[in-house]
């Protein structure tokens, strides 16, 4: 059995993700100056890669691509949808922060029935007395605390944002993982199989070895033994298998189906600085503790704001009509109006205020060092997936090198047994040392792949705009606008999860 055309099925396509000279995927952008790592683009594998795509089917045009997969996970992942629902929800502080500078209005109506009876002069009184007020009331100055909270709510929303744009990042990462999980598991369930089928030939071989008397019976046992490793090996693939086909329902709403790796332009910087200098700015860890520090110092303000004079003013007005019923009915009216002004000027208040400003200032040193250390946090990340990066490529490198020398041996093992030098067994052997490599490839196709969405990650590139997936884009703006300054509305019921250009869809 030749295994020398038992390529990589299903991994073919994902090869593009490293030559020019194909697909380009790990795109170089802005490459300039001097740096001590290497750039991404490599000749000598470009030149493996064309070899190897050249011989290769056309891939199946029905099949879900990896951006497919993306946008599926976009439109219907429920992490992503319940962390915009959570955004929407605190969107409705700023209306609320906001809506502290309106008047207040209120109606309150009465009506009371009453009767009495004077047994001495046999008279029945009956009594009615109907009643109405309306109040109204302004903040006029609170110390500042309604600009204080419409502030730290303005500022919550962006942390909010920050915080879904990490959500998204993770969910189309995971989306990644678990399509080339399915892809990398097809194809080591494949070779697997090969595997399978090898051992089963050797212990054929063995035991016919044997019955002609050319054979022990410990070499039986031990292709046995070898046999049943393979096909433990050979379950334990389609256990894994069937482990990632739950795990890209659970991420996608949707059975994986076929898919496929397609051809996906990955656009990472050629150089690692440049991939430094990207995080720092964009990676919503950090934009989200750079809103959270601005909270903290609006809560300052807010807080300071309980030591100042609040000034309300406010009107009223009532009617009263009182009708009693005797011998001679008799009816009256009332109607008052009353405006006034109020003045609270706190002299000491327990030292409680002043307690709650002492910890919002080391609420802002606590958000200081925490900015600080979400910067740290990004950079690590960064250079860690473009170590990753730089490893998984070198180490694609050496096992693509690996199988086309396995395959030369294999074919030479052939050769030698036409010429008697080698036997079948011997032949298998090496065949097998090839499905092994073949396996670390695929683990190697799919650890490069992965390697350089999570630099994208790192630099907060890895969003459905970014990557310029066919989806309607979320926009965050759409809610927020609606009902940021609403004096009456109710929820309209609409679907807010896919909008773009602040129109629902």
């Amino acid at each position: 059995m030749n295994l020398k055309h038992h390529k990589i099925i299903q991994f073919t396509a994902l090869l593009m993700f490293l030559g020019a000279s194909t697909h380009t995927c790990f795109a170089e952008t802005n490459a300039c100056g001097p740096s001590e790592d290497e750039s991404l683009n490599d000749e000598a594998i470009q030149d493996i890669i064309a070899e190897e795509t050249d011989s290769c089917d056309a891939p199946d045009v029905d099949a879900i691509s990896i951006q497919e997969t993306m946008e599926n996970a976009y439109m219907q992942n429920t992490d992503l949808d319940a962390a915009r629902a959570g955004l929407r929800a605190t969107d409705e502080t700023v209306s609320q922060a906001i809506g502290d500078w309106r008047p207040s209005l209120s109606v309150r109506g009465s009506e009371e029935l009453g009767q009495t009876y004077l047994i001495g002069e046999g008279v029945r009184r009956h009594t009615s007395t109907t009643g109405y007020q309306a109040s109204i009331t302004q903040n006029i100055y609170k110390g500042g605390e309604t600009d204080a909270t419409i502030g730290q709510t303005e500022s919550n929303v962006l942390a909010g944002r920050a915080e879904l744009f990490n959500t998204e990042q993770s969910v189309l990462l995971k989306a990644i993982q678990a399509h080339t999980d399915i892809l990398k598991n097809m194809a080591i369930v494949n070779y697997r199989k090969q595997n399978e089928e090898a051992y089963k030939k050797i212990q054929d071989f063995a035991q016919s070895r044997f019955e002609v008397g050319l054979g022990s019976y410990t070499d039986v046992e031990a292709a046995k033994g070898d046999y049943e490793a393979a096909k433990a090996e050979l379950d334990r693939a389609l256990s894994e298998l069937d482990k990632s086909k739950a795990a890209y329902l659970r991420q996608i709403g949707t059975p994986p189906g076929n898919l496929s790796p397609g051809n996906v332009i990955v656009p990472i910087p050629a150089k690692y600085d440049q991939v430094l200098e990207i995080a720092k700015a964009h990676n919503p860890i950090v934009l989200k503790a750079r809103y959270a520090l601005e909270a903290a110092f609006y809560n300052v303000d807010l807080q300071m704001s309980g030591l100042l004079p609040k000034v309300n003013v406010g009107a009223n007005v009532g009617n009263n009509r009182a009708l009693v019923s005797t011998n001679t009915p008799k009816t009256t009216k009332r109607t008052d109006i009353g405006f006034s002004t109020t003045v609270d000027v706190p002299i000491y208040l327990q030292g409680i205020p002043n307690s709650k400003i002492r910890q919002a200032y080391q609420q802002v040193a606590q958000q200081k060092v925490s900015l600080v250390g979400a910067q740290r946090e990004v950079v690590e990340a960064a250079r860690i997936a473009w170590a990753n990066l730089i490893a998984a490529r070198e180490s694609l490198k050496g096992f693509l090198a690996s199988v086309k020398a396995q395959e030369v041996a294999v074919e030479g093992a052939y050769e030698e047994v036409n010429v008697g030098t080698k036997t079948i067994i011997d032949v298998l052997q090496i065949e097998q040392r090839l499905i092994n490599v073949q396996i670390d490839l695929a683990n190697a196709q799919q650890n490069l792949i992965i390697a350089g969405y999570q630099v994208l990650q790192a630099m907060g590139r890895l969003t459905a705009r970014d990557l310029h997936l066919n989806v309607t884009y979320y926009d965050p703006d759409a809610y927020y606008n609606e009902y940021k300054e609403a004096w009456i509305q109710f929820w309209q019921g609409k679907d807010y999860r896919y909008v773009k250009d602040g129109n629902s869809q």
